[in-house]
This record gives C-alpha cells, structure tokens and sequence, in this order.
C-alpha cells in the first residue's frame, strides 16, 4: 500500500492508524516512489496544523468580539 504526494498529513496520518503502519510509501503521479513517511513524523505535522487552525480561529473570535464592542 502506498499513498500518493499530494496526500494531506491527516489523511496520511488516518490511513497510518487503520492499517497499523508505521511507514508509508509516497508515489507521484508516474507512480514512482518519491519519499517515505514515517508515522511519527505525520503525527507531528497533523498536530501542527490544528495548532495552527486553533490560533487562527482565536484571533478570527478576537477580532469579531473586537467588532462587536
């Protein structure tokens, strides 16, 4: 099993989990092997991005109090 380099990390990170993997091929679009992920390395970048999307709807919750008042 493989997934493809324009996977996102969440989605990779999913498929990683359901299928006990802690490795997963990437293949580009002519299928040839272009990396391979490591699930701890997945794990980070998904926390990352909800990390992010969390300050970014704190300052959006910020700014329309801001408004508001």
């Amino acid at each position: 099993m493989v997934t493809r380099d324009t996977t996102s990390a969440t989605e990779a990170l999913q498929l990683m989990v359901q299928k006990h993997f802690r490795h997963l091929p990437v293949c580009n679009e002519e299928g040839n092997v272009v990396g391979l992920l490591d699930i701890t390395k997945v794990f980070h970048e998904a926390l990352d991005k909800v990390e992010r999307s969390s300050s970014a709807s704190e300052k959006l919750y910020s700014a329309l109090a801001g408004v508001q008042s």
